[in-house]
């Protein structure tokens, strides 16, 4: 299957069904700014977690043909046991079982029965999100005076904290759908393999910024509770969910959306993060289909929602502008990268990342920062583009 390109999910995002929606007179009234310091109340992530769907195993004893000895989905409560030289079948999100620190994806592989047929062997912790790497216990993620967006509510909801959404001022509405057994309410104190919910504040962050009210529904992972939980209302002018796209057992959205007659314009992007990302119709309602990392929900629900509400509301779409880079930018041989940045003396500054679940280095983001398909990395000066994300 061919990845759209990055311009192509933008075009794509423009050719969704435009429900015409109100745009209000008076100004949006300005990001707030935070008032008391926000301190990670456990390690981020909390557990060693898994990155992709895929298969888990020790990378020491890692041989060309494994037995797979069993499967951890996401919000398993408990881990098989891995004996040196076996795998087991990993759900991404899911907590990495303690003997293994390799996950290898699942189109690298190949299973045969009980076996499965390693196409690459990659270097130790490639696809795993390592407990606390982007935050320790009690560090300080935000000070006091921090300006709150998106990025910054699903920071705090990943933490227990709730920060207010901003006022949307329009009647126009969409359906925000989350996904995931693993993910509980913000206001909930996870299990040590269960996260709370940063995506469903974030993205209805992002609409209410663009004045689309919303609603939220949680989808369990099963295919009858998940379309159930799809349903757009009357009034709905967009479906936006998180989550469920991918090939596992408990991925169930694609299917659900297939159920209720959704005609599919796009499917997968070569864009990181964001790969599986998905769009199309249901009547006249656009539907959105984000992943379910929160980085990636984030990026890819800034620039996908920025695009089709601005040609619901008949404003320009995203302005690209070129600017030059501060510091050295690694690029991807297969991807386009989307990253977050910041401008600092005309330049741009993207900060170090963890990955697609590093909610922590996207606080304070003013530009989404767009890199071509290479190999290396980009010199201090060259231009590269970035469009304005507050």
């Amino acid at each position: 299957m061919t990845l759209a390109s990055l311009d192509e999910l933008l075009g794509a995002a423009l050719a969704l069904p435009k429900r015409r929606v109100d745009l209000p007179d008076a100004p949006q009234t300005p990001r707030p700014t935070l008032d008391t310091p926000l301190h990670a109340d456990r390690d981020l992530p909390p557990f060693n977690r898994s990155a992709m769907d895929g298969w888990a195993f020790a990378h020491a004893h890692a041989v060309t043909t494994m037995p797979c000895v069993g499967r951890v989905d996401a919000g398993a409560h408990e881990a098989p046991h891995v004996p040196p030289a076996t795998c087991v079948s990993i759900a991404t999100g899911a907590a990495v079982p303690p003997s293994c620190d390799t996950v290898v994806p699942i189109e690298c592989a190949q299973q045969q029965g009980e076996q499965v047929i390693f196409h690459e062997h990659p270097e130790a912790w490639t696809n795993v999100h390592r407990r606390g790497v982007d935050a320790a216990a009690g560090e300080l993620l935000m000070p006091p005076g921090t300006r709150v967006g998106p990025a910054e509510i699903g920071l705090a909801a990943a933490c227990g904290v709730t920060i207010p959404l901003p006022e949307a001022r329009g009647t126009s509405t969409a359906r925000v759908c989350t996904s995931g057994d693993e993910v509980v309410p913000v206001s909930c104190t996870p299990g040590p393999h269960a996260i709370r919910n940063s995506n469903a504040p974030m993205v209805r962050a992002i609409l209410h910024e663009m004045d689309i009210a919303t609603t939220h529904a949680h989808m369990p992972d099963t295919l009858d509770a998940t379309i159930d939980a799809i349903c757009p209302a009357a009034d709905d002018a967009l479906i936006v969910t998180t989550g469920g796209l991918s090939v596992g057992q408990r991925d169930h959205v694609p299917a659900a959306l297939d159920a209720l007659g959704v005609q599919w314009t796009l499917v997968g992007a070569a864009v990181k993060p964001g790969k599986p990302v998905r769009l199309g119709r249901l009547g006249d309602v656009a539907v959105i289909c984000l992943p379910g990392n929160p980085v990636a929900a984030l990026l890819m629900g800034t620039l996908l929602l920025h695009q089709i509400i601005a040609a619901m509301q008949g404003t320009p779409p995203l302005a690209w502008r070129s600017v030059p880079a501060a510091a050295p930018l690694a690029l991807n041989p297969r991807r386009e990268l989307v990253r977050v940045g910041r401008l600092v003396g005309g330049a741009v500054q993207v900060p170090a990342w963890q990955g697609s679940g590093d909610l922590a280095h996207t606080v304070g983001m003013e530009v989404l920062v767009r890199l071509p398909v290479g190999e290396g990395q980009l010199a201090v000066g060259t231009l590269v583009e970035v469009c304005p994300c507050v």
